[in-house]
């Protein structure tokens, strides 16, 4: 209680956003909509813009600090105007208010304000030994499938960024409920 779990997924030191972490932050985004629904073209396709319009508004204006609520702001303020004024793209193809309205709980006035508003803007690549302990929340239906998420994104910049030559290991231990996830279980055999 006193130290919530807190992370800033859409930090990337140097402003380097590659492909692989856009659809990272893709997958985020669409997980706090919708969970395990299915997503119609039309909508991936619309968040997909959003992602990458948020980030080239940030790399450009690096006096946005990049985070979830800078986020959500120009999701509110620049995108929904583009959605629904200058594109005029119905509802039936992409609902931008239940997505606003859903995704309200992560920007800092809502109940998990603090989860993707970190302001440690911790790099975990430069760790060496990094453990996610998941036993307070492995029943939270909104956090688990969030932290997982941010676990697997964290390993694959791992895995990525360190020499090629250098000894890597993912160690998972009771982790059934994780890895009976579909997402998860794709991931391990990734």
């Amino acid at each position: 209680e006193d130290k919530p779990l807190a992370f800033n997924p859409f930090y990337e030191p140097n402003y380097n956003y590659t492909e692989e972490k856009k659809e990272q932050l893709l997958t985020l985004i669409k997980t706090l909509w919708k969970g395990d629904n299915s997503f119609s073209n039309s909508e991936s396709t619309h968040i997909k813009v959003c992602i990458y319009n948020y980030i080239d508004r940030i790399c450009e204006n690096r006096s946005i600090r990049p985070c979830f609520d800078s986020f959500y702001t120009y999701l509110i303020e620049d995108f929904k105007p583009y959605v629904t004024e200058q594109m005029k793209i119905r509802l039936e193809n992409f609902d931008i208010d239940d997505m606003i309205q859903v995704l309200k709980p992560f920007s800092s006035e809502g109940m998990f304000g603090h989860l993707l508003n970190s302001d440690k803007e911790l790099n975990l690549n430069e760790k060496r030994f990094i453990v996610f302990e998941l036993d307070n929340i492995k029943d939270n239906k909104t956090l688990f499938p969030i932290v997982t998420l941010i676990i697997m994104a964290t390993f694959m910049d791992k895995i990525r960024k360190l020499p090629s030559d250098q000894r890597k290991l993912m160690l998972i231990e009771e982790a059934w409920q994780a890895i009976a996830k579909e997402g998860m279980a794709s991931f391990i055999g990734y």
